[in-house]
């Protein structure tokens, strides 16, 4: 990790969504790849929650 900022945000989603999500992540490949460029939108993916159809 090379910056105090990228830290706190892998921290921040990590704590909002758990150590198993982000086990599991593309991010953390994106993080483990240095591909820094891609984290941003894999941040993004992961604050949308998951859409279900609900039939009333």
């Amino acid at each position: 990790m090379d910056s105090p900022e990228r830290l706190a945000a892998l921290i921040d989603f990590a704590f909002n969504l758990g150590s198993g999500q982000l086990r599991a992540s593309t991010l953390r490949k994106r993080v483990n790849a240095s591909l820094w460029a891609a984290v941003p939108a894999e941040l993004q993916s992961g604050t949308r929650p998951a859409t279900a159809s609900c039939e009333a």
